[in-house]
């Protein structure tokens, strides 16, 4: 998780959620929330507490969302690294593990190291 991905996801949420609290407020139909709660300055303060209550815990709950698909792509990465290194063991196991290394000449060519076999020393292909 970067520093940039974490700061954006809290608080452009923020922003969102506070952006919705304040439209029945400050929005094009404000005239009717108004008519509905009377006026009454104490409940259009407990209306919006307990909206933005509401609000800062679904954007908490949205970015661990958003941050945890990062978490998952490292998962991911982690276990293809974890899979390659079964296989190398189990070749290895088999004597029959070849490791390749770039050319000295081209960096695409790809050739064959010596590799120590089982019981039979210095294996060249």
């Amino acid at each position: 998780m970067g520093t940039f991905d974490s700061f954006f996801v809290k608080y452009s949420t923020a922003l969102i959620g506070f952006t919705i609290v304040a439209l029945p407020i400050f929005g094009p139909e404000s005239g009717r929330y108004m008519r509905k709660i009377g006026r009454d300055h104490s409940a259009i303060a407990s209306d919006f507490v307990k909206n933005t209550s509401l609000l800062i815990s679904l954007g908490k709950a949205i970015g661990k969302l958003i941050l945890s698909y990062k978490e998952m792509q490292n998962l991911a990465g982690y276990t293809n690294l974890i899979t390659e290194l079964s296989k190398v063991m189990d070749d290895l196991k088999k004597s029959r593990y070849y490791r390749k290394v770039a050319s000295h000449v081209q960096y695409n060519t790809m050739e064959k190291a010596p590799i120590a076999g089982k019981n039979k020393g210095i294996v060249y292909v």
